[in-house]
């Protein structure tokens, strides 16, 4: 099964606590498979739409 990202809202404070230390104690990572200079952006977003992933964009420092 695939990972899926969605966008909304977060919940209550608690919640997301909660979450984080969820997060903390299993060592969950985020897998991040292509990241997006920002003038690629339009196909970026073409990602989210056909539901292939979210939109890490790199920056320069």
């Amino acid at each position: 099964m695939a990972a899926r990202t969605r966008t909304g809202k977060v919940g209550r404070r608690g919640h997301l606590e909660a979450l984080a230390r969820a997060v903390d104690a299993t060592g969950l990572k985020p897998v991040i498979d292509a990241c997006h200079p920002p003038e690629a952006l339009p196909a970026a977003l073409e990602r989210v739409r056909e539901d292939r992933g979210g939109v890490p964009l790199s920056h320069a420092e």
